[in-house]
C-alpha cells in the first residue's frame, strides 16, 4: 500500500494598524506611562487575522515577540470565531520594530512597524515664562556680589533674577544667581529675607537646566514626561507648532509645559494677547 501524502499545513497571519482616539495610525504615549532609561513608551494596537489552510485559526491566544529587546507584543483576548483579535504593541524604540509569532509554522507572519512619531494620550497644560529685565523694576540701585549694582526688586523680588535665575541688567548684560539653594524667601515670595548670601555672575545667555533657552521654542518639563532636548508639536486648541525640552521647574510636574517667551513683561503680555494659557492642549511626540 502507497501511504497517503498530506499537505504540510500552512498557518498565516494578517496585520494591519488600528486608529487610535486621534483618528490616524500614530502610537500613542500612554498617560499613565514615565520615561525610562530616556525613552518614552509608545503603544500601538494592531488587528490581527490568523488562519490554517484559510480557514479561521479560532479560541487560540497566540504568543509574539519583537525584534527590538525590551519591546513587547500580546494578544489581548484569544482569537475569536473568525480568528480575529487585538494585538497589543508596546515599545521604548523609536524606529523600525519587526513583530512576528513565537509558534513555528507561520510562514510570511511578521510585520514591521516604523515609529517616527507618537501622540501622548494625556491633554497638557500649556503655561509661559520669561526672562527678567532690569528696565520693567523700581526700586534703587543696591550692590550685589559678582555684578555690582542693579536694582533691589530686580535681583531679589518674588519675579527678579533669584525666582527665575536669569535676567537681563539695564546694560544689556544677563546676570544669573549663581546660589539659589542658599537663600531663603519671605512669606509669599516678597523677596528674600537673607540677600547678603546671594552671588551672581554675569553670562552670555539665558540658561536652563539643560542649556540656552530660545524664545518660543524651549520649554520647561517633568522629566518624567519628556526626556531632555525632545521635540513635541503643540497642535492645539491654539496651535504653537515645534518646541524642544530645554528647561526643567520646581512648578512643572506631570503633564505640563511651560513655555519660554523670551525677555520682559511685553513677552507676557504678547502671550496674553494671543490668548494666554492653553488648559487642555494636543500634543505630538517628535523625538529628538
Amino acid at each position: 500500500m502507497i501511504p497517503r501524502l498530506h499537505a504540510p499545513t500552512e498557518r498565516k497571519i494578517q496585520y494591519s494598524l488600528k486608529a487610535s482616539e486621534f483618528g490616524d495610525k500614530l502610537p500613542i504615549i500612554p498617560s499613565d506611562s514615565k520615561v525610562q532609561r530616556g525613552s518614552v513608551l509608545f503603544r500601538l494596537d494592531l488587528d490581527i487575522v490568523a488562519t490554517r489552510d484559510g480557514a479561521p485559526l479560532a479560541n487560540e491566544l497566540l504568543q509574539f515577540r519583537v525584534s527590538w529587546p525590551q519591546s513587547h507584543a500580546r494578544l489581548l483576548t484569544p482569537t475569536n470565531s473568525a480568528g480575529k483579535a487585538t494585538l497589543r504593541f508596546e515599545t521604548r524604540h523609536a524606529g523600525k520594530n519587526t513583530v512576528f509569532p513565537l509558534m513555528q509554522g507561520f510562514s510570511n507572519s511578521a510585520f514591521n512597524i516604523e515609529i517616527t512619531e507618537a501622540w501622548y494620550q494625556a491633554p497638557f497644560k500649556i503655561t509661559a515664562y520669561n526672562c527678567c529685565d532690569e528696565d520693567d523694576f523700581t526700586e534703587p540701585l543696591v550692590e550685589a556680589k559678582g555684578v555690582g549694582k542693579h536694582k533691589k526688586d530686580f535681583l531679589f523680588g518674588g519675579r527678579g533674577v533669584i525666582m527665575q535665575g536669569t535676567g537681563l541688567g539695564s546694560d544689556g548684560r544677563y546676570i544669573q544667581i549663581t546660589n539659589p539653594k542658599s537663600l531663603s524667601w519671605k512669606p509669599h515670595y516678597a523677596g528674600v529675607s537673607n540677600p547678603e548670601a546671594a552671588v551672581f555672575k554675569y553670562v552670555d545667555n539665558v540658561h536652563g537646566t539643560y542649556g540656552v533657552v530660545e524664545a518660543d521654542l524651549s520649554i520647561a518639563f517633568d522629566p518624567e514626561i519628556l526626556p531632555p532636548h525632545h521635540r513635541v508639536n503643540i497642535v492645539g486648541p491654539r496651535a504653537l507648532g515645534e518646541r524642544r525640552g530645554d528647561d526643567t521647574g520646581g512648578g512643572i510636574k506631570g503633564h505640563h509645559f511651560d513655555n519660554y517667551v523670551g525677555v520682559g513683561r511685553s513677552a507676557m503680555q504678547a502671550w496674553e494677547s494671543a490668548g494666554g494659557n492653553i488648559v487642555s492642549a494636543k500634543v505630538k511626540y517628535l523625538g529628538k
